[in-house]
């Protein structure tokens, strides 16, 4: 922007053509993909410890054995 006496000024809004994707969102784009068929089946871990209900702390129930 140049000003000069005399001569009309003029403001030029400049704006991004495509928006950025915000936090998660980005994320969740960028990340690293499963590729391979063996990887897209692997699942995690879902077996937990057996606790034992005598050692259990007071706060937790004890729904099923």
């Amino acid at each position: 922007m140049v000003c000069a006496i005399g001569k009309p000024v003029t403001f030029t809004v400049r704006a991004a053509r495509h928006a950025r994707k915000k936090a998660t969102k980005g994320h969740n784009d960028t990340r690293p993909k499963k590729s391979s068929p063996s990887q897209r089946k692997r699942q995690g871990s879902t077996e937990y410890a057996v606790v034992d209900p005598a050692s259990a702390p007071a706060v937790m129930t004890i729904v099923s054995k």
